[in-house]
């Protein structure tokens, strides 16, 4: 779908059929809550198509065979296009693929060996006690495997060289692996972003530090600290380092909004993390 711009309420010109090969000229990431990426073409027709699509996770340009060969930002797009599906089985390790991602009751499917290549379309987290991560495959496969366990630490999926330009829960789970920080078993660290919220990730404390991205609903988090900021808001702050390392703010006192939930047994903790949970509490 082409669109007259880069907004995606912008009028539509023209719908593209399969195969069809477009001229690029630039490229822009959208301010919006999936980071989407846009592309400016100059041919068959002028005007702004998204390559792809975060939620839910769908592909609709391929790009070019060598995106090394683009630059800037649509150098960056390419090779988020390309690393969406150059995951693999960890070289000493297999991998379990399910009919679902539900652990207990889907039907396996098969094992792939290592070194196996996989084409992953999507993540989430399970609701359990490791807040499992599982990712949705397309290829050589279709099903669902488990890129960690939380319970000993071991990696069975490589992430793409690339983790940055996976957009959503996807992306969190890919930089989770290439950090090396699998989410913590224990309760008193596992907050998670509100069903109906979104927390934007900042490199530090301050509200004007740069945006690393922004999570969805029910990410789970490993907190390691918290800070009241001397604002008007006193506004408190969250230090976490799963599933990508920043700050994140778990209510705006502006607007009386939750963003962040805190740990269901969270119990009695001294410190700042401990007044900022229990404030969410009450």
């Amino acid at each position: 779908m082409v669109r007259e711009a880069a907004d995606l309420d912008s009028r539509v010109l023209e719908d593209l059929t399969a195969g069809t090969v477009l001229g690029v000229e630039e490229g822009r990431w959208l301010d919006d809550e999936d980071r989407t990426p846009q592309l400016r073409i100059s041919a068959p027709v002028k005007g702004g198509v998204t390559p792809y699509l975060a939620s839910p996770s769908q592909r609709l340009i391929e790009p070019p065979a060598d995106p090394a060969a683009c630059h800037g930002i649509v150098g960056e797009i390419a090779r988020s296009l390309q690393a969406r599906a150059r995951w693999r089985v960890a070289d000493d390790s297999t991998a379990r693929v399910r009919e679902a991602a539900d652990l207990r009751y889907s039907r396996v499917v098969r094992g792939l060996a290592a070194g196996t290549v996989l084409a992953v379309e999507e993540g989430q987290w399970l609701d359990d006690a490791d807040a499992t991560p599982r990712l949705r495959i397309s290829a050589p496969v279709e099903g669902w495997v488990t890129p960690y366990l939380a319970s000993s630490g071991r990696r069975l999926i490589e992430p793409p060289a690339a983790p940055t330009f996976c957009g959503g829960i996807l992306g969190e789970i890919a930089r989770s692996l290439q950090a090396g920080c699998a989410l913590p078993r224990r309760d008193c660290t596992r907050w998670r972003v509100a069903d109906d919220a979104a927390a934007r990730v900042r490199e530090a404390a301050d509200l004007d530090s740069r945006v690393l991205g922004c999570l969805h609903a029910g990410t789970i988090l490993a907190v390691q600290e918290g800070r009241w900021l001397d604002d008007a808001d006193a506004t408190p702050r969250l230090r976490i380092s799963a599933p990508v390392e920043g700050w994140v703010t778990p209510y705006l006192a502006s607007s009386r909004q939750r963003l962040i939930e805190p740990p269901t047994a969270f119990g009695v903790r001294d410190g700042i993390l401990g007044e900022i949970a229990r404030s969410l509490q009450a």
